[in-house]
């Protein structure tokens, strides 16, 4: 038990920590409840039009807590995979049909990840041969060589297609310039 700074904090047997918030605290992680991809009564409407009418880039938007609650490194990925969508697209870019798919697969890979989780033994394998794309060195839908990019405000790792999720303004362009942040797997 222990008070500091005007924090009450608790500690368990097995060392978890324990905090109290307060009322504004919970009164905001309330009210973005409707847009976490985990919620059962989310709101597409709602998260797909926050999607389209900001100009972040893919990577740091759909990890924004205040935009799409819930979403983590390795759903981000699995979800532009699955909507294949290329990470460094805008919100501002993406069609109606383009924001429901990957809101849409965001949601399906969490709600994988989380029931794998919550049925094996233990929390073990935590999903680890769930996701398509993270983590791995070929794409399994087309078997091209996927790539690991670190952009963004975030800077997170995106594992991606650059065959199967193309740059919109790309689609046309015979071989796509590899950016200097753009690197094949087996060179990390």
């Amino acid at each position: 038990l222990e008070f500091n700074n005007l924090r009450f904090s608790l500690w368990d047997s097995l060392g978890s920590r324990y905090e109290c918030c307060s009322p504004g605290y919970i009164k905001t992680v309330e009210s973005r409840l409707s847009r976490d991809v985990s919620f059962e009564a989310f709101d597409l409407q709602t998260a797909t039009s926050l999607l389209q009418s900001n100009g972040m880039l893919l990577v740091d938007l759909i990890m924004n807590q205040a935009i799409l609650p819930g979403v983590g490194n390795i759903i981000k990925c699995e979800g532009l995979f699955g909507a294949a969508l290329h990470p460094l697209r805008r919100g501002t870019s993406l069609s109606t049909e383009e924001a429901i798919s990957l809101v849409t697969c965001l949601r399906d890979f969490a709600k994988r990840w989380f029931d794998n989780c919550k049925f094996s033994k233990d929390g073990a394998g935590m999903g680890c041969a769930l996701p398509a794309c993270y983590g791995r060195s070929v794409c399994t839908r087309c078997r091209a060589e996927l790539l690991l990019i670190k952009e963004g405000e975030r800077r997170r790792l995106t594992f991606f297609c650059p065959s199967c999720q193309i740059m919109a303004s790309m689609a046309l362009e015979p071989e796509p310039s590899r950016h200097r942040q753009q690197l094949p797997i087996g060179l990390m």
